[in-house]
């Protein structure tokens, strides 16, 4: 197949088309009927013909399209051969009746595409990726390249915006792709702020792939802003040195809020303490429970500075011999060692902890708040019961102490 982009366009997009129809075509996500040739067949037969050959075969292919007008296969050996011949514009025309008769022919498709990318007619470009993306899943891969190259073209980046603001089927897995594959994390930036203002804005897990993104390129700034704008309206007043210290908004994993982890023989949720929904508080039940537990966190984003951690705790015949407790340690290869509150296990009724520590200036931009079993042994990691917490804060002492 022979594919042209114009001048100034992105030039992977030659390389990026034809391995991703290589892919799918190869790996037979194109069910071509009978034992029709494929394109890359009828482009090495017209280019062998001479000028006589590719009339006759011309005037053939015409007159089989009379009986047979919505035969695609006819219509692609017809433009294919008109190309060849030096009639571009008929060969264009043809090949676009192809892909509006058949949708689903990833061929005709493609044809259709290296049309419109050689006029820079990004939206419909995009929403012929879309029709294949949707008729054939599992060659969403090969083509989520293509797609990172309209992201990061700025003429193609609103069409592809425009698509994704519908919410196609496989906006979340290219969303979380490109997060995750593109060189500069400002194109998955710039998409997802653009979805914000469309009828889907961007979900949890589409976030969360950018902020993981973010904080791998140490651009922490960013990754909290991106966490920030992207929160509810109503859980911007939940903002604090820890989020949300009460448990009254649901998790979303974003790091940045409460992460439950799901583990075999442990109950982690978010329930009210009375009969009223307005005071929530975290419950956790363990069935005898024999593995490391370190499953609810926080992360966190103190400046350099002293600290004081507090909150309320409760506990039904929690048997463990260390007992539960929360630490802080900073985000960096060293995990260093910041706090800790004191154990809790037994049986009490909600009391208060609190611990004190220093974030240090140094190598400890960001920092996690963990929920941990103290266990230096196996045996150790044996628990069951029940425990609660709840109005989890940090106060900034050096702040406390100026006023």
């Amino acid at each position: 197949m022979r594919f042209h982009v114009p001048q100034g366009a992105c030039f992977l997009f030659n390389f990026l088309l034809g391995a991703a129809l290589f892919y799918l075509i190869i790996n037979q996500h194109v069910n071509r009927p009978g034992p029709s040739p494929s394109l890359q067949e009828i482009q090495a037969a017209a280019d062998k013909s001479n000028n006589a050959g590719r009339d006759g075969v011309i005037r053939s292919l015409e007159g089989e399209l009379v009986s047979e007008p919505l035969d695609s296969v006819h219509l692609k050996k017809l433009a294919v051969y008109a190309k060849a011949s030096g009639n571009g514009a008929r060969s264009d025309a043809l090949a676009l009746i192809a892909a509006q008769r058949s949708l689903r022919d990833v061929e005709a498709q493609a044809m259709a595409l290296d049309i419109f990318l050689r006029k820079q007619d990004y939206a419909r470009s995009v929403r012929i990726l879309d029709a294949v993306l949707r008729t054939r899943g599992k060659g969403q891969a090969a083509l989520f390249p293509m797609l990172g190259t309209f992201a990061a073209n700025p003429g193609a980046l609103p069409a592809l915006a425009e698509v994704l603001g519908a919410n196609p089927p496989w906006r979340a897995n290219f969303l979380i792709d490109l997060a995750r594959s593109s060189e500069n994390a400002n194109v998955p930036f710039q998409l997802l702020a653009m979805l914000k203002g469309t009828a889907s804005p961007p979900q949890a897990n589409e976030v969360r792939a950018l902020i993981v993104r973010l904080l791998a390129d140490r651009k922490y700034d960013r990754a909290y802003y991106v966490w920030l704008d992207n929160l509810p309206s109503q859980d911007l007043k939940k903002v604090g040195l820890v989020f949300d210290g009460g448990f009254e908004s649901g998790s979303r994993d974003l790091l940045f809020d409460w992460t439950f982890r799901e583990r075999k023989n442990v109950d982690v949720r978010v329930i009210s303490k009375r009969s009223s929904q307005a005071d929530n508080a975290l419950r956790i039940d363990f069935a005898k429970n024999s593995s490391p537990f370190s499953d609810v966190s926080q992360t966190l984003y103190l400046t350099a500075g002293n600290y004081r951690l507090e909150g309320e705790v409760k506990t039904e015949n929690l048997q463990n011999e260390k007992g539960l407790r929360w630490k802080i340690l900073c985000v960096n290869e060293a995990r260093q060692f910041l706090a800790a509150t004191p154990r809790h296990n037994g049986t009490f009724d909600w009391t208060s902890f609190a611990a004190d520590f220093n974030v240090p200036a140094d190598s400890c931009v960001m920092q996690r708040l963990v929920l941990v079993l103290d266990a230096k042994s196996a045996l150790d990691q044996n628990i069951s019961g029940r425990i609660w917490y709840d109005n989890l804060k940090i106060s900034n002492l050096d702040l406390i102490q100026t006023e």
